[in-house]
């Protein structure tokens, strides 16, 4: 039987016989099995173990989103929006965070616009979610709606459109003249 050849122990779990401690061949074994659609299952619920995720941690998430996209772009972009919903308010951030950095990988590295054209429907009604958000979430919002205006992800009409829908701006506003405030510091992901 295959399964028996390759080690597995025959129980239908996949598993292989003998030990499985951290790092041993169980666990190596388990790991290469698992589908791609679980890796990013993973990544998302690494996201969300912290209350403020860490780059790290969202570039990873969208890099398994990324990985999954070549073959299976509609399950990636449902799957994004399916997070966004499940999460609440601080996984709707996080959920936004990995959005925004799939896209970014997308434009840079692929030099695509295919999932971009496949979110540009939904995220009008995912950015509405942050309309009764506090300063610090539309100021994080506003700042991931910049860069996509920047980098021309999305025509700004569209940018502009879905800040009015999150009560927010494009981007930080820099400050009037005379003011002596400095402008608040990035620390989105």
């Amino acid at each position: 039987r295959r399964d028996e050849a390759d080690g597995d122990d025959g129980d239908g779990d996949g598993e292989e016989r003998g030990g499985g401690g951290a790092g041993g061949p169980l666990r190596r074994a388990s790991a290469a099995r698992m589908s791609r659609i679980e890796k990013l299952d993973l990544a998302l619920s690494r996201v969300m173990r912290s209350e403020t995720p860490s780059k790290s941690k969202v570039e990873a998430a969208a890099a398994a989103a990324v990985k999954l996209s070549h073959e299976h772009a509609e399950d990636v972009v449902d799957r994004l929006v399916d997070f966004f919903a499940e999460n609440g308010r601080g996984g709707q951030l996080s959920a936004l965070y990995i959005v925004g950095a799939v896209l970014d990988a997308e434009r840079k590295r692929l030099k695509t616009r295919f999932l971009a054209d496949l979110f540009e429907g939904r995220l009008r009604l995912l950015l509405e979610k942050f309309r009764g958000g506090d300063a610090k979430e539309k100021l994080q919002v506003s700042k991931v709606l910049g860069r996509w205006a920047k980098s021309r992800t999305f025509p700004e009409d569209r940018v502009r459109e879905w800040a009015r829908a999150a009560g927010c701006t494009v981007g930080v506003e820099p400050p009037a003249p005379g003011d002596a405030r400095p402008a608040p510091r990035d620390r989105s992901p």
